[in-house]
């Protein structure tokens, strides 16, 4: 028989046991809070200290970059993202000697243009477009990771950073561009609502050719509106985006191909169009080619191809680009010829899609006389080459002893 005393006793034992056993585990649990609260003060203290270094090494160069973003922020006009009118060279006496443009002239708002557009850039290039204010902060995290890594300062720009330094900056890489960048995105964003955003974007951005705008460039690839293109070929348009060389779909169709397809993955997957909108469209085919009648930029004097040189390096001036002469390296010369072939070219398209004016001092009647000198001085050598060119050249070029300017500039015959 077991007494009442015995199980009482009994119990008080396994209540000591249960309550050595708690403590054993909270002694555990402590021992490992302390593991990883010391491993967490470790991270903390790498980050300020690697915050302390940043700052004391480029702590002068973010904060003037952050000067010159909010200077170049306060200058920023709707009529920026919309030039209209052709680009138009005058010579000495105000006439026009040449007037550039594309299909600029095709500027069409957000509002007329079909959804599928914007829903394909961002879908493909910003996913949260609608969530950030201009800057996406998982995007700094891609930047930082990149930097601590030594792959550069890039990352996710945002559809508006992508904006900013279209317009306003040159490509150049470097930690105090990204921070004016973001900067004036930031800027951007409080003075235009999202679809503004996307409307000057998609009628800024270049897509080959001398193609500025997406209704301009489905005019130049496929001979129709934008709105009247196949969701497979408004993808391809807006694939073209991230590199107007590669994603040509005339000459690299198999890149540009397999980009609208991706594009068209991220639209399914995110939810802008059904199953059986991304099933038709992969099934689908394009003929893409470079429909010519749609431009009016060719350089077809030596004049206006100078002046659009010179314009070009003035724009490149205006938006901080940092010409450089002499290298250190044949690699840091190789890499700023990059840099400065990508800066110009930027420019150069511009110039040629309309918008500017470009005052010369070109003086027509001496262009005239040049011309007449040329023909009648070469007019003995009358063979031509394979490509139909004379050839025997010559070329002249009148400059003002008193001012430095070029007045007249003859590039040869033919």
């Amino acid at each position: 028989m077991v007494k009442r005393k015995d199980i009482q006793q009994k119990k008080q034992h396994e209540a000591i046991d249960n309550k050595k056993s708690r403590g054993k585990k909270r002694g555990k649990l402590t021992k490992a809070t302390k593991i990883s609260l010391s491993v967490l003060a470790v991270m903390l203290l790498v980050i300020i200290a690697g915050t302390v270094f940043f700052f004391q090494r480029y702590g002068k160069e973010v904060t003037a970059a952050i000067d010159a973003g909010e200077e170049h922020a306060a200058k920023i006009q709707e009529s920026d993202f919309k030039q209209h009118y052709p680009t138009t060279i005058l010579d000495v006496n105000g006439q026009v000697i040449k007037e550039l443009k594309t299909q600029e002239r095709d500027y069409m708002t957000y509002k007329k243009m079909d959804p599928l557009v914007s829903e394909a850039l961002v879908a493909i290039e910003d996913r949260r477009f609608y969530e950030h204010h201009g800057v996406d902060t998982q995007g700094l995290l891609t930047v930082a990771v990149n930097a601590a890594t030594g792959r550069g300062i890039r990352g996710a720009s945002t559809i508006t950073q992508q904006l900013v330094k279209n317009i306003y900056l040159t490509p150049e890489v470097s930690i105090s561009r990204k921070i004016e960048e973001m900067v004036m995105a930031q800027a951007l964003e409080k003075r235009f609502s999202k679809h503004q955003i996307l409307e000057y974007y998609l009628n800024n951005v270049y897509f080959g050719h001398g193609a500025y705008g997406i209704n301009a460039a489905a005019k130049v690839y496929f001979g129709k509106s934008i709105n009247d293109t196949t969701l497979l070929e408004k993808a391809t348009l807006v694939g073209i985006t991230n590199n107007p060389g590669i994603f040509d779909p005339t000459d690299n169709k198999k890149n540009a191909l397999k980009r609208a397809k991706l594009i068209l993955k991220q639209m399914s997957t995110q939810g802008y169009i059904t199953k059986e909108q991304y099933d038709q469209a992969i099934k689908d085919d394009f003929t893409a080619k470079v429909h010519q009648n749609a431009l009016n930029n060719q350089l077809d004097n030596n004049e206006v191809a100078l002046a659009v040189d010179s314009a070009a390096k003035v724009l490149m001036g205006q938006q901080d680009f940092r010409f450089q002469y002499q290298f250190d390296s044949k690699e840091e010369e190789d890499r700023y010829n990059e840099e400065y072939k990508t800066a110009y070219n930027k420019v150069y398209q511009r110039i040629l899609s309309g918008g500017y004016q470009i005052t010369t001092n070109i003086n027509p009647s001496l262009h005239d006389q040049l011309q007449g000198i040329v023909s009648n001085v070469m007019n003995t050598w009358q063979d031509r080459g394979d490509n139909n060119f004379y050839t025997k050249q010559a070329a002249m070029t009148v400059i003002d002893n008193q001012t430095g300017d070029v007045v007249a500039s003859i590039g040869g015959r033919g």
